[in-house]
């Protein structure tokens, strides 16, 4: 090295914020792709299992969930079967259920419903519902 010469900073190649100059049209990239849509954040929607809905039942008719079980075992059975078999269900509680489309598939049935729903306007219809005092 020669005497008085000095080393070269290293630099980055390409041009860095400070000496792009501001009249500069950005870069377009190659693509340009359309945001997507940003949903809002929320919890997921809610699921009911089954322990807690023989627990919601049992607290609603004032038994034991193990006395609840069976019956709700088997109004599910029913239900599905009849759904399965392309039955209309009018059920007055939850409403009339029509099955709208139906696939069979090796593992599993695949039934997809309508249900409409008639709004219920007093509570004093329902013999279950606790009393109000």
């Amino acid at each position: 090295m020669a005497v008085g010469s000095k080393p070269k900073p290293k630099t980055k190649r390409g041009p860095t914020a400070e000496t792009k100059p501001k009249d500069a049209p950005a870069a377009s990239p190659a693509k340009v792709t359309k945001p997507a849509e940003v949903t809002p954040a929320t919890s997921p929607e809610p699921v009911v299992k089954t322990k807690e809905m023989l627990a919601r039942v049992a607290t609603r008719t004032e038994l034991r969930p193990n006395q609840v079980r069976d019956v709700y075992d088997a109004v599910l059975e029913e239900l599905g079967a009849a759904l399965v078999r392309g039955e209309k269900l009018r059920l007055p509680p939850l409403g009339t259920v029509k099955v709208n489309r139906q696939k069979t598939m090796p593992d599993a049935d695949v039934v997809i419903c309508k249900i409409r729903r008639n709004k219920v306007s007093a509570k004093a219809n329902d013999p279950l519902a606790p009393a109000d005092d």
